[in-house]
């Protein structure tokens, strides 16, 4: 709550110094310069034609009213002496206009013109002055009015917070009061419940501990009888398990005899398919063969060739490969030439049989008489 009147306080002193140092800056101040007013009545300024160029006088230095500043006296040149002019003979017939020098001329308007400056320039700075302690009074004021204003609500706030403070400590003081008024009567009918408790103890402990031996007897029955159940749920469970556990024996071993019995029938079909196969290779292959075979010049009674040949569905040989006793290249050309120029082969009309050729290569000796 302090805090923000020392900033506010200091706040407010920090502005009034800043305008005791503006109102003593601008009392202090050099005087600025003003430009000098303009001229109510221009200077005019007649040429007239001479017949002695000699004998013009060179210009006097003219006042710019552009410059915004009078020149000083010291700068303005001397007048210079005039010298005596030839009668100059006019240019219309009338005689020249006679104007007074133009350095009187701007001496006087400089004189003129010095005081209304000096007086402007007072004007300007007094009112300056004015203004500025009139606004410096006006925020004084002001800040005078919300400094009150926080002091106020500062106070306000104090005493609100003095106040719920006050409530609070009110409140908490009943309240322990009721809470000791609470444990007084709690303590009180502790000490009257004891004190029956007193008289009554020797008759009840009496009954009290026939029925805890009533009670342990009943407790006693019922726990063997429970361990009895138990016992017996526990064999029951024991006895089901050791059934289970035969009937998964058993049931494994005939599932075991079942897939050997399987095993076994199937290799028997895949013999018995393999043996068909072999038989009809040997019955409707070797004789197209040997049919189909060329024989080459350097073949001799006796020779033999083991041909293996790769099937297609449709009876043709995708690969065949001869080998020959003795090597000779001659006579294994000649039997894979024969083995070509027999297919396609048929293909037996079982199922099994046709597997078994399609399956694997083909194998059969070639031996031509």
């Amino acid at each position: 709550m302090g805090r923000p009147m020392l900033r506010r306080s200091g706040a407010v002193l920090l502005s009034l110094l800043l305008h005791g140092f503006l109102l003593l800056w601008l009392l202090l101040s050099p005087e600025s310069p003003k430009a000098p007013e303009p001229s109510p009545h221009p200077d005019i300024i007649e040429a007239v034609m001479m017949d002695d160029p000699g004998a013009m006088t060179p210009p006097v230095q003219e006042i710019s009213p552009s410059l915004g500043v009078p020149p000083e006296p010291s700068a303005i040149p001397p007048p210079r002496a005039v010298e005596p002019k030839r009668p100059v003979k006019p240019l219309n017939g009338k005689a020249p206009q006679v104007h007074p020098p133009v350095d009187k001329k701007h001496t006087d308007l400089e004189d003129e013109r010095k005081p209304k400056a000096e007086a402007a320039k007072a004007a300007q700075k007094e009112k300056a002055l004015a203004e500025a302690r009139a606004q410096l009074e006006a925020e004084t004021q002001q800040k005078a009015a919300l400094a009150a204003r926080e002091k106020k609500a500062e106070a306000q706030r104090h005493e609100e917070t003095v106040r719920k403070k006050a409530a609070e400590d009110a409140k908490l003081k009943s309240q322990r009061e009721q809470e000791k008024k609470q444990k007084a009567q709690q303590e009180a009918l502790i000490k009257e419940a004891k004190a029956m408790a007193a008289a009554k103890s020797a008759a009840e402990e009496a009954q009290k501990a026939e029925r805890l031996l009533k009670q342990k007897a009943i407790e006693a029955k019922e726990q063997l009888r429970k361990a009895d159940v138990e016992a017996k749920r526990k064999a029951e469970a024991l006895q089901q398990k050791v059934e289970e556990a035969q009937r998964k024996e058993a049931l494994q071993t005939s599932l075991a005899q079942e897939e050997a019995h399987r095993r076994d029938q199937a290799k028997a079909l895949e013999a018995q398919a393999e043996k068909a196969a072999q038989i009809f290779v040997n019955r409707y292959f070797r004789p197209r063969v040997e049919q189909a075979w060329l024989k080459p010049a350097s073949a001799a009674s006796g020779m033999s060739c083991k041909i293996q040949v790769r099937l297609q569905p449709d009876g043709r040989v995708s690969t065949v490969e001869a080998a020959c006793a003795g090597g000779d290249a001659a006579f294994e050309r000649s039997a894979e030439a024969a083995v070509r120029k027999a297919a396609p082969f048929p293909m037996p009309h079982d199922h099994e049989v046709a597997a078994q050729l399609l399956g694997q290569v083909v194998t059969f000796r070639f031996s031509p008489e």
